[in-house]
């Protein structure tokens, strides 16, 4: 997949939803702060187009991986 897809699915509306939601996760954790947020989901965006490389569309859909 290209770094078009990658993007495609970073900027979904469910990925961004699902990003915050996990990155209030994370910097509810100690050793974190609530001004962190924006650094953990700047994190997970990263991750996410690192990995969206090895999204195969015959094993789930899109808002799976």
């Amino acid at each position: 997949m290209g770094t078009d897809f990658a993007k495609q699915v970073a900027v979904s509306e469910y990925a961004r939803k699902f990003i915050r939601f996990k990155a209030k996760q994370v910097v509810r954790q100690s050793g974190f702060s609530r001004s962190d947020l924006e650094d953990v989901e700047q994190e997970l965006v990263v991750y996410l187009l690192r990995k969206a490389q090895q999204f195969d569309p015959e094993r789930a859909s899109l808002n799976t991986f």
